[in-house]
This record gives structure tokens, C-alpha cells and sequence, in this order.
């Protein structure tokens, strides 16, 4: 389902420089198997530029595909990149609802992506594209349940990602567990100097806004440096449509 944000236009298709989205297939040492991501090249890359690179991931039983047909982050970025108001980069969409080769549960396959990016996904883009590697020039962003995951790799990573996305989004798991990420959380000067960037967002009329506000008041006394904003809206991609045309702006 196409949904239109009321009132807006950075998501529509204009006649201007249009960059590209290609299928690529990367081996997993993680899943024992062959695994395939989406990667948004700008209108005009050269290969012989370096590129920083966004990891871009959907939500819970959706794939690779949702930020390109639904979420447009294709067109958003050729808008933004007209108007001057983004650098260029790379965007890579993985597929987050990874299966192991013997078969497991949804619930499994969301909890091994982490492993995936970081031993597999990252290198294979490193080794396939010439990019900037040093973490100021790397990204992760996701929505809902690539929200968590966002956080999760993030917040357990900061010598190697410098900007962060939660968009609809979950510092903890909703349903409570065990959070080793949180950790530096309660290492302020080390969470400022680590994130340029550290975004957190969700609509206002969300089912999981609850959950929102909960982050919101564990983290009132840790002084760590995060923008937050809310937009009118539920968990739907009217919502996540605003959040990649703020986030890829900052």
C-alpha cells in the first residue's frame, strides 16, 4: 500500500537526476547461506569516489524491499540531493528477517541480522563498492523492528558507527529482556563523543507510542545528546517516509 504523507512533496517522483537501486547477493558465513540486499547508488556516483554508507533496515515480516516501494528513500534521496540538502552516499537495504540454513523461528531470523551486517554484510560492501570505512562515515538507520536492531548494533558498536536512525522505535525490546546495549548509555561523555547523529522518532498516534515515552523517561537522567521528534501519524509509512527525509537531512 502507497501512502502519501498529507501535505508534502519530498517523496514524489520529480524530473531531475535519478540514481539507482540494484540487487546484490552476498554469502553468509552467519546464516550458511546465500543472502541478497538492495544498494541506492546517487545519480552521479563514480567509482572512483569514496562514498560514506547508510544500512537502511525494515520493520517485522517485511524485506529489503519496503524502504524502495513503499518507503520511496530512492526518490527522497534524489530530492534531497537536488535541493542540495544531504551529502551523497550509498544506501544499503538487508534483508532483516534472516533465516539460519537449518530453519528457525521469525523470531530467531530478527535477532541473527546483527550478526549478519557486522561479519558479512559490511565487509561485502567494503570489498564491492569504494567507500569511506572509518565510523564518522557510517550509518545505520531502521525502522519499528529495524529500530531495535538499530540500537542493538549501534549502541553495542560506537567504534564503528557514528550516526544512528530509531525511527518508530525501541531503544529495549517492548515485551522486556535482557538490554547489554544499554550500557553506554550510562557512559555520557563516552555516548557524546561517540554519535554525531543519534536519532530517535516516532508518530504520535503510534500502538507502540507507550513504549516511546518509556524511553523517554529512562533516559531523562542520563544527559546524553539525542534528538527526538514525534510526527503526525501511527506505525505506517507516512510516518517512516518523514523520518528518513529528516534523518538523511541532519
Amino acid at each position: 500500500v502507497d501512502v502519501p504523507v498529507p501535505g508534502e512533496d519530498w517523496n514524489q517522483l520529480r524530473n531531475i537526476p535519478h540514481g539507482s537501486v540494484a540487487r546484490h547477493y552476498y554469502f553468509s558465513s552467519v546464516s550458511g547461506k546465500t543472502e541478497s540486499c538492495l544498494v541506492y547508488l546517487p545519480a552521479a556516483f563514480d567509482a572512483n569516489k569514496k562514498y560514506p554508507v547508510l544500512y537502511l533496515q525494515h520493520g517485522y515480516g517485511e524485506n529489503e524491499t519496503g524502504w524502495v516501494y513503499q518507503g520511496h528513500v530512492a526518490r527522497i534521496a534524489d530530492n534531497l540531493l537536488q535541493e542540495g540538502k544531504m551529502q551523497e552516499m550509498i544506501i544499503v537495504m538487508g534483508n532483516g528477517m534472516t533465516q539460519p540454513k537449518e530453519g528457525a523461528s521469525r523470531d530467531m531470523g530478527r535477532m541473527l541480522f546483527p550478526k549478519v551486517l557486522l561479519t558479512d554484510l559490511i565487509p561485502y560492501i567494503e570489498g564491492r563498492f569504494n567507500v569511506l570505512t572509518d565510523k564518522w562515515n557510517r550509518a545505520m538507520a531502521g525502522l519499528s523492528m529495524g529500530s531495535y536492531q538499530t540500537s542493538i548494533v549501534t549502541l553495542s558498536n560506537p567504534d564503528k558507527f557514528g550516526y544512528a536512525g530509531v525511527f518508530s522505535g525501541f531503544l529495549r525490546f517492548p515485551r522486556g529482556g535482557e538490554e547489554k546495549h544499554l550500557a553506554i548509555l550510562d557512559e555520557q561523555q563516552k555516548f557524546n563523543d561517540s554519535y554525531r547523529v543519534f536519532y530517535r522518532a516516532m508518530g504520535t498516534e503510534d500502538q507502540f507510542y507507550q513504549s516511546f515515552a518509556n524511553d523517554d523517561e529512562m533516559l531523562k537522567d542520563k544527559s546524553v545528546n539525542m534528538i527526538r521528534r514525534t510526527f503526525p501519524g501511527g506505525h505506517d509509512w507516512s510516518v517512516w517516509g518523514r523520518c528518513i527525509h529528516d534523518f538523511l537531512g541532519e
